[in-house]
């Protein structure tokens, strides 16, 4: 019995003296780079790297595979077990695949002779004392897959210089960086919310921290025995009643020097020399202008706003900037103005068509010192500035560039304020009209919808002279965008559409229809549009054209209005073959750089 008392005495003595840890392992294979590893399977299919016993100590450079095959079956290597290499005491470097995702406790616990470790971005959880004394340990990772440093994971690894903590990071376990005494730099972010219990302890090499405004719990003793230089404090509050960390300075926050007197004491803390901004309004009832922080310091930097009451807005600050929601750095006191002005209401009445151009109209609700003009390009929703208008002038445009014949156009106008700030109108389309014969003296109406305002109404208008046009009928719209005139007069006849507004428009025209183009079958009505800078005679056959402007194309079209050829040009001149058509009158449209061009042909 005294034998086996002592046996096991022995035994206990050995176990007190370096961990027993010896677990069952499934197989073992050779890793790449030479080392004997022992793995264990899981539920899921994969395998661990596990601790089999006593004697199996790894060495040197490590790299741990992510697939292991045994008995023909390639497993996933996916963690690495409690223990793993615990005691490795030769072990000097470990590469982890990124087949891994967990780190067990006291995975490579006193490994005093490793020096760095690669942890991929595929672990997402590191054990409690994973690495703890690992003395010779100056390089680790830690992956932002990672959202936490649990208790003692880098205790005692008196060689680390530095650790970077990734923004994941939410909380510093108890003793995670304990009596790292080489420890000169250690960033904690804005991420982390809680350090624990002798966090930093006696880590005393560590001369400057920062503590994020974003930590909400610091527990006791979290930095003692770290001697700082500096303390640069994130909270306008401190976090206990007594200091947590001794430092010869502590720098705080912009006029939190009160706070920290009475929460911490009257120790050496050091805030941003006090600085004012004042703020003031043209007006009082336009609006109000404020700082955000409000606590402002020489140095620092404070966002100026002003807001505007409705019915005005923000016209600029007293220094001419416009910027709302401004940046300063404050070098010394300053003030500034807030400058506020009525908003404008600028709304197109009606874009009508008079002599074939489009006439803009607007009403002058308030006084603007211009007002600006501006039509759609030849990229839909970007316009394009055309004119301006004094606000004296009458409050009608028109556009002498504009060919309704051809087209619709879309407009807007603006009114401009004395500080430059621009009040858009919602944008006005025209109206564009054509027509085509139907069955033997019918002609079909077809046209464009007006957009801008609302209506319920529109006016068929008809003449057999572009004078004297008188109204054929009247119909709803409602989607309605055609009309059939089944008794039209025999030769030439005018058409034009128009729509009739719910009140007049209150401009310099006083006016409360607005027109389409005029449309006709009169070949005359269209023979010389346009031809001012293109000359045009037929020979033999053929059109010849001698153009100022490049011509993009040319259509021809028969008398009824149907287009029988498109012809590309590109070019100033050309001559264009008709030999094709039959004996009559065509109308030729051609389409330049300076508009188009329509012109009657007698083959």
């Amino acid at each position: 019995m005294k034998n086996l008392s002592l046996s096991f005495f022995v035994i206990a003595g050995l176990c007190m003296a370096m961990p027993c840890f010896a677990q069952t392992y499934d197989f073992s294979a050779v890793a790449p780079s030479g080392q004997m590893l022992y793995y264990g399977f899981s539920t899921s299919g994969t395998v661990s790297v596990v601790y089999p016993a006593l004697q199996a100590y790894v060495s040197g450079d490590l790299t741990i595979p992510d697939t292991v095959t045994y008995n023909g079956i390639a497993y996933p290597v996916t963690s690495i077990g409690n223990n793993a290499f615990s005691n490795c005491s030769s072990l000097t470097g470990v590469n982890i695949p990124n087949s891994v995702t967990s780190i067990g406790n006291s995975a490579f616990y006193e490994c005093t002779s490793l020096v760095s470790v690669f942890i991929p971005n595929s672990v997402t959880s590191i054990g409690t004392g994973a690495f703890t004394q690992c003395s010779s340990l100056t390089s680790v990772n830690i992956p932002n897959s990672v959202t936490s440093i649990n208790d003692r994971t880098f205790y005692y690894c008196t060689s680390l210089p530095s650790i970077n903590i990734p923004n994941s990071i939410t909380s510093i376990g108890s003793q995670a960086f304990s009596r790292c005494f080489s420890l000169t730099s250690v960033n904690i972010p804005n991420s982390v919310t809680s350090i624990g219990s002798f966090a930093f302890n006696v880590c005393s090499s560590l001369t400057c921290l920062t503590i994020p405004s974003s930590v909400t719990s610091i527990a006791n003793s979290a930095f003692s025995g770290c001697s700082l230089d500096t303390l640069n404090e994130g909270h306008v509050w401190p976090l206990t009643n007594t200091p947590y960390v001794q430092a010869q300075v502590i720098n705080i926050p912009c006029g939190a020097t009160f706070n920290y007197q009475q929460g911490w004491g009257n120790l050496n803390y050091h805030a941003p020399d006090p600085g004012f901004v004042t703020l003031s309004v043209s007006d009082g009832s336009c609006g109000r202008a404020y700082t955000w922080p409000e606590a402002t310091c020489i140095g620092s930097t404070v966002i100026i706003i002003a807001e505007a009451f409705p019915g005005y807005h923000f016209a600029q600050w007293n220094d001419g900037n416009t910027d709302n929601g401004r940046s300063i750095t404050l070098t010394q006191d300053t003030s500034f103005t807030a400058y506020f002005t009525p908003d404008v209401e600028t709304p197109i009445c009606m874009v009508t068509v008079e002599n074939d151009h489009n006439v803009v109209l607007w009403e002058k609700e308030q006084p603007a010192p211009i007002y600006l003009i501006y039509r759609e390009s030849t990229f839909s929703g970007i316009f394009e500035l055309l004119d301006s208008v004094p606000y004296e002038s009458l409050s009608s445009w028109t556009d002498t560039s504009s060919h309704p014949r051809t087209r619709s156009y879309r407009y807007m106008i603006s009114a401009k304020d004395n500080y430059g700030v621009e009040f858009y109108s919602e944008p006005h389309k025209t109206m564009h009209l054509t027509i085509n014969q139907g069955l033997g003296n019918q002609w079909n109406l077809v046209w464009t919808e007006y957009e801008g305002t609302n209506y319920s109404t529109y006016i068929i208008y008809r003449g057999t002279d572009p004078s004297n046009i008188q109204i054929l009928d009247i119909m709803p719209s409602g989607g309605n965008t055609s009309y059939t005139d089944v008794s039209a007069p025999a030769g030439d006849v005018y058409y034009q559409v128009g729509i009739m507004l719910d009140s007049s428009c209150n401009s310099s025209k006083n006016e409360n229809v607005v027109l389409s183009n005029v449309a006709t079958n009169s070949t005359l009505g269209i023979e010389s549009i346009g031809m001012d800078d293109v000359q045009v005679y037929t020979h033999d056959g053929h059109i010849v054209i001698n153009g100022e402007y490049e011509i993009w194309d040319v259509q021809m079209y028969d008398i009824s209005g149907r287009l029988l050829k498109t012809i590309p040009v590109n070019n100033r001149n050309t001559v264009i073959s008709i030999a094709e058509f039959a004996t009559g009158l065509y109308v030729m449209r051609m389409n330049t750089a300076n508009g188009p061009h329509t012109r009657k042909i007698v083959r």
